[in-house]
């Protein structure tokens, strides 16, 4: 009884560190063109695989994470990660899967700065912030109606890109 007790304290922990902070902060601090592999292992530790592909995927209690890393700058390869002038292993791109139901008004976001999407599927919903270049994905999935987060995907703010952009 003990241990359950505390393993359910460890996850609703492990959860608020990752909700507590807003999402325009990084998925636990990690942003694209400004985090490094480094950071990635301090805050996700060491990854789960490299798919053939040279996704990084990390698996973690609340989410599972894949992570595109930069290669050496400017240099054109097949994937595009030498697009940017920052160095070899700095993030490009972070998606989350999430894991424990998450409500969206539960989450940490500017909602002013998001656009509402919903010219998918019936039911899903896409929130863009075209500034920091960050997607919220929800779906309906109650008769309340409530909107439950399924993925954040992160990717180069546009302020970034052209700041780091190759000649």
């Amino acid at each position: 009884m003990r241990r359950t007790a505390a393993n359910l304290i460890f996850l609703i922990c492990l959860s608020c560190s990752a909700l507590g902070q807003a999402i325009e902060a990084g998925w636990k601090g990690v942003l694209p063109l400004v985090s490094s592999k480094s950071d990635v292992e301090k805050a996700y530790g060491k990854p789960e695989r490299v798919d053939d592909n040279g996704y990084y995927s990390y698996r973690m209690a609340d989410s599972f994470v894949q992570v595109n890393y930069a290669t050496e700058p400017c240099r054109p390869n097949q994937y595009n990660r030498g697009r940017f002038n920052v160095p070899a292993n700095t993030v490009l791109d972070v998606w989350v899967s999430i894991h424990k139901t998450i409500l969206l008004k539960e989450l940490k976001y500017d909602g002013s700065k998001y656009l509402r999407d919903a010219s998918g599927h019936t039911g899903v919903f896409h929130y863009v912030n075209r500034e920091s270049s960050i997607m919220i994905s929800t779906s309906i999935q109650d008769a309340e109606s409530n909107e439950y987060v399924g993925r954040i995907e992160y990717r180069a703010a546009e302020r970034l890109k052209t700041k780091f952009a190759c000649d």
